[in-house]
């Protein structure tokens, strides 16, 4: 700590706890010790028995008031002035150094929410938020103050502010970015009142208000389940990105863990590709809608769907009935009775559904049965919901192994990855997706095999992680590729299967930025794993951290915060960019040091 804090901190403490001693000593000092004194002028009455004062002429009417504790009101109030003064120097010196903006208490944004200025103190609320800065009692006290902004106010900018503020509590405990901060989910502390918030204003005139309310949504995750008839409302809406949102919202609510069963018609509902629902799919969404968060209004009509003549309903009852009423024992046999269904959609939905349920018969039979089925997709589908099943599906192994040797391109690589996780050799089906890239017209056509497809068998042979030398040298070559997926896939490839560390991170780079100039984001995704996986160069990263152009230095220490423990050796160079020139490259150093610090000590 600078010098010059010491004095503002030493100057402060002295004034305030001198005012303080000297507030209590006005208050408490001159206890009366058992003599009677009048309670007006203070004149010693101890020598009479009158009620009367010999000196003012006050007369009490209780003799226990000749014996209260003189307050002397003028030396308290100068105690307050001093205790003001020495928090006024906390603060004055805070404003001086970060400004005022920076310098507020959290506390005084969070009550005074809904008159925050969007572009100042809103924003310093956002970042500590974000950035986890919030102590337990501020986040239930910003969550409670949210709830109840949302049924209050009209203004919307502020509502859609208000929202994505509640998204992001929620999102922050998800992250594993900052796991030394401060986080709460809001789910675990007001998960109906905040769900139902956010629902309410998918009536709203104001179509960002509509839009950020269901973005917000989307970060509760399984969480907002009860929230699924309200969103199924949203599908009937007149505009493409209304629908598009609640699709996507959709996708991505479900059990945590246990990505098999995705919403069957979510590809329909991507930006720039949102279908337009038939009338029949209209009426049915809408009478769902209807029952806003309302679960048991919705179970019924989800079961009638489950007989109707429109297969995308079917599919979308079967997918909802999944997650609302996965403990209900009817209602999962009224979903497998439908693994015979003549629709494609369907029968895969059903299939990604048992991996909710027991293992009982029934579902055994539908498994045994999809793993038979004429479409790729509910073969695949089969295939992960036993592998998402682990070591209890033991017994699957032999059939999933013959798979790997006769399946199409297209379920090979579920069909490894499915093998090895029910207690297959990692081995067999690293050799097996290997052979797929050596040859792929070996096997069978099922789907063309695009560079798509060659980038997913890249990346899941990097999961398996076996270390191959074989595999390495079958890769190596596609480091070269002019199409940064491949590009990047290869890399992250031939690093986990035991190649060079410090030409696979270069290689991963040089993807990053040409996928940059295409907006995509893949090799950023298998960076960060690498980076996580601890198999990523330091060496080739400590090389960016020293280089001239600011954005470099800021990526290599963004890079070395997600290795954690692993970049413990970057720790002296990291520290010596924390007073670097360029702000961006200062806050990712910080952030790495707090990181690998935090890790290493845990």
């Amino acid at each position: 700590m600078p010098w010059i804090d010491w004095i503002w901190w030493i100057s402060g403490s002295l004034v305030g706890l001198g005012g303080l001693a000297w507030g209590l000593w006005a208050m408490f000092g001159d206890d009366s010790r058992g003599r009677r004194r009048c309670p007006r002028c203070w004149y010693d009455m101890s020598a009479t028995s009158h009620r009367r004062c010999s000196e003012c002429g006050h007369e009490v009417r209780r003799e226990s008031a000749f014996f209260r504790t003189r307050r002397r009101w003028r030396r308290i109030a100068l105690g307050l002035v001093l205790i003001l003064t020495g928090l006024a120097t906390f603060f004055g010196h805070e404003v001086h150094d970060k400004g005022w903006v920076r310098a507020t208490p959290t506390v005084v944004y969070i009550a005074f929410l809904p008159h925050l200025d969007s572009q100042t103190t809103f924003k310093e609320l956002l970042d500590r938020v974000t950035e986890g800065r919030l102590d337990q009692w501020e986040y239930r006290l910003l969550v409670h103050r949210c709830i109840g902004a949302l049924g209050r106010i009209d203004d919307p900018q502020r509502l859609s502010e208000l929202s994505w503020m509640l998204a992001l509590i929620e999102m922050g405990d998800r992250s594993q970015n900052r796991p030394w901060a401060s986080w709460m989910l809001v789910s675990e502390k007001d998960r109906e009142g905040a769900i139902n918030a956010l629902v309410q204003l998918f009536d709203h005139e104001d179509i960002n208000v509509r839009l950020t309310a269901i973005r917000s949504l989307v970060q509760f995750r399984g969480t907002a389940k009860i929230a699924l008839p309200a969103v199924f409302g949203q599908l009937t809406s007149d505009d493409a990105r209304v629908r598009s949102e609640a699709g996507r919202m959709l996708m991505f609510v479900g059990p945590s863990g246990k990505r098999v069963l995705f919403f069957p018609m979510h590809l329909g509902f991507l930006p720039g590709k949102v279908i337009s629902p038939s009338p029949s799919e209209v009426s049915f969404y809408g009478e769902v809608g209807a029952c806003g968060t309302d679960v048991r209004c919705a179970l019924p009509l989800f079961l009638e769907g489950l007989r109707s003549s429109n297969p995308n309903i079917r599919a979308a009852s079967v997918w909802a009935l999944a997650l609302l009423g996965e403990s209900n024992d009817d209602i999962c046999a009224r979903i497998v009775d439908l693994r015979d269904d003549n629709e494609e959609s369907v029968r895969r939905t059903v299939v990604s559904a048992t991996s909710l349920f027991p293992l009982d018969e029934k579902v055994r039979v539908t498994l045994d049965q999809a793993m038979k089925d004429s479409s790729v997709n509910v073969r695949s589908s089969a295939l992960r919901a036993i592998g998402l099943r682990g070591i209890t599906c033991h017994d699957y192994l032999d059939r999933v192994h013959a798979m790997l040797d006769n399946s199409e391109r297209h379920t090979l690589n579920v069909a490894a990855e499915t093998f090895v996780l029910i207690g297959g050799d990692s081995e067999t089906a690293a050799a097996a997706l290997l052979d797929l890239l050596r040859n792929p017209r070996s096997r069978p056509y099922g789907i063309r095999f695009t560079n798509l497809y060659r980038s997913r068998t890249l990346d899941t042979l990097g999961r398996l992680g076996v270390e191959s030398p074989t595999a390495c040298q079958v890769i190596e070559p596609m480091l070269e590729s002019p199409d940064p997926d491949i590009q990047s896939a290869a890399a992250y490839a031939f690093v986990m299967l035991g190649g060079d560390s410090a030409a696979g991170t270069r290689t991963m780079i040089d993807a990053i930025r040409a996928e940059q100039k295409s907006g995509t984001n893949h090799a950023f995704s298998r960076m960060f794993r690498l980076a996580r996986s601890g198999r990523m160069s330091t060496d080739v990263l400590l090389e960016m951290l020293r280089a001239e152009v600011a954005a470099n230095r800021a990526f290599a220490a963004r890079f070395l915060a997600e290795a954690g423990k692993h970049a413990a050796s970057a720790l002296p160079a990291l520290r010596d960019r924390l007073t670097d020139s360029d702000p961006n490259v200062v806050r990712w150093a910080e952030e790495a040091v707090q990181r690998i610090e935090y890790e290493v000590d845990e």
